[in-house]
């Protein structure tokens, strides 16, 4: 496993350390960040266990990672270039069709597509097995492939990617349901219509599949089919659309967050016998 650095033009981007390495064993170690930060991007392959990487979220200055078939979360700290398995949701861990990590609240919760959410109270001291489970009742409206943290409302966000009933289609839906209460909070759901957008969207040919806050008032969407980006405000408006960059490298972009200022990118490995990889960039739409 390594990094690569931008193919960009060296007089656009400068890049001090020719490369970092991680071993086999995930475990792996390389220079700190501060030698790469003049890097357009920066692309690591990921663990094997992880060519089917799904959602991704961060904690504390830390990256958490799960693949889409089982729970078992792994740890990356990037400026290090380390990756850790971390904590897993049973023992063995849980087999499900795994779409999406948020932390709530120290919490670390990662949703299925059906909806059912799973939470585990250690992701700050990683290893635990115990975990409680969730069903929001979201299985019958979308299939579900994204999940955002929104304190201030004091819920979770799941993202819809495919409605699954006429009121929904034709629009960005992200679903509200209250960890405390257990329940879903439907005034504090968020949709946006396609043709919202400066360039209106295409019903069908979008599909969500990664959502992240970005600052106070936005959410930033991926879709990876069409490798597009979606920036909309958490009252509901529509801000901008956008494409992935170097599309070769986001050939199945399935988890992207915002974190410590750097936009990071999961992408799953595609063909056989390559890895899955995670991109950071300094800025992106």
């Amino acid at each position: 496993m390594s990094f690569s650095r931008s193919a960009r033009p060296a007089s656009r981007v400068r890049l001090a350390a020719a490369c970092l390495v991680l071993t086999l064993s995930v475990t792996g170690c390389g220079r700190p960040a501060a030698d790469t930060a003049a890097a357009d991007h920066l692309t690591m392959e990921l663990p094997k266990g992880l060519r089917e990487v799904s959602g991704l979220t961060a904690h504390n200055g830390e990256l958490f990672v799960i693949g889409d078939e089982q729970g078992l979360v792994y740890r990356i700290r990037f400026a290090q270039a380390r990756v850790k398995k971390w904590l897993r949701f049973g023992d063995p861990p849980e087999k499900e069709d795994f779409e999406g990590l948020a932390v709530y609240r120290g919490a670390l919760y990662a949703t299925t597509s059906r909806g059912v959410l799973y939470r585990s109270d250690n992701v700050a001291d990683g290893k635990a097995t115990a975990f409680q489970r969730f069903d929001t009742g979201l299985a019958e409206l979308c299939e579900i492939e994204g999940l955002e943290a929104w304190p201030e409302r004091e819920v979770l966000l799941l993202l819809c990617k495919t409605p699954l009933q006429k009121h929904l289609r034709g629009n960005l839906n992200l679903f509200a349901w209250s960890p405390e209460l257990q329940q879903r909070v439907p005034e504090a759901d968020i949709q946006v219509p396609f043709d919202a957008f400066d360039k209106p969207l295409k019903d069908g040919k979008v599909f969500p599949s990664a959502v992240s806050r970005v600052n106070t008032g936005q959410l930033w969407l991926l879709s990876a089919q069409g490798k597009r980006l979606l920036k909309i405000s958490l009252d509901g408006k529509a801000l901008a659309a956008g494409d992935l960059p170097d599309k070769k490298i986001h050939n199945q972009a399935e988890g992207f967050v915002f974190a410590d200022g750097y936009f990071y990118v999961a992408n799953e490995a595609g063909k056989k016998g390559k890895r899955g990889t995670l991109t950071r960039y300094r800025e992106l739409i």
